[in-house]
């Protein structure tokens, strides 16, 4: 070959192996990076998952927290003591929101906490967070019963984009376990995540 073609020849090569390489090192920092993008993810995921279930935990403690409180046991029988829709019974009835109220002020993951003796009364407090509709309010409360007083939870919904959660409450003293009514904690999780995520 002349001269000429062959430092063409020459160039080709080099221009061949030098793309070639530029390939193979651009495969392996994609794959590499790839890899470490999904460990990421992953331990993200993970830790989500973690604040998601310790929140869960806060909740869950807060639940039996207020269902075994004597003071609000001693005010829910002091309201259901007295005449239905009467001043007294407005009185106690606000004497129970305050109570409830003191409660779940601490925890901002919390939205809302709903009261209900299951027929008469249902009251929120808190912020309100739209309606939950009463058949679902129904099942969660036949849900309740079926697990005599244990914590349950219902994951988010695209009707109700909120966490629901709480059991029943159960007369303790004398270990009666007698009905006093029902706990519903309404939890932003999105919202909790975000704080979390910002920190």
């Amino acid at each position: 070959l002349r001269l000429s073609r062959k430092m063409v020849l020459v160039y080709l090569l080099l221009v061949g192996f030098t793309c070639g390489t530029a390939i193979v090192a651009l495969q392996m920092t994609l794959k590499i990076y790839d890899e470490q993008l999904y460990e990421k993810s992953q331990q993200e995921l993970d830790f989500f998952s973690q604040q998601v279930n310790d929140k869960l935990n806060d909740i869950e403690k807060m639940s039996l927290s207020i269902a075994v409180s004597l003071d609000i046991q001693d005010q829910i029988i002091k309201m259901q003591s007295v005449r239905y829709l009467s001043s007294d019974y407005y009185y106690e009835l606000m004497e129970l929101r305050r109570l409830l109220q003191n409660k779940i002020i601490t925890d901002t993951a919390v939205k809302n906490v709903i009261y209900t003796d299951g027929s008469q009364i249902s009251i929120t407090v808190g912020a309100d967070c739209g309606p939950v509709r009463q058949e679902k309010m129904d099942g969660i409360l036949k849900d309740y019963e079926k697990v005599s007083g244990r914590y349950v939870f219902y994951s988010p919904t695209e009707e109700y984009p909120y966490l629901l959660s709480g059991r029943n409450i159960r007369m303790i003293q004398n270990a009666r376990l007698d009905y006093l009514g029902s706990l519903l904690f309404t939890t932003d999780i999105s919202d909790f995540l975000a704080k979390e995520a910002d920190r």
